[in-house]
């Protein structure tokens, strides 16, 4: 497996890890009322969707990258 194709990967899992983290907030703060979960939600989909610009701008640019 090369570089290109395991930073990929991560930034997918990443990706996952990041919203399925948010969701799990979101669901806490359904249950607890507790803001600190709500704002952690926010955070945490926030970042997965910097990480999918990220993911999209690293695919853009490394298509002339030899493997």
């Amino acid at each position: 497996m090369g570089l290109k194709i395991f930073h990929l990967l991560f930034i997918v899992v990443s990706i996952l890890l990041s919203l399925g983290f948010a969701g799990w907030c979101f669901h806490e703060d359904s249950l607890a009322k507790n803001v600190t979960y709500f704002w952690l939600g926010v955070a945490s989909s926030a970042i997965g969707l910097a990480l999918m610009a990220y993911g999209a701008w690293f695919v853009r640019k490394s298509r002339n990258l030899i493997d």
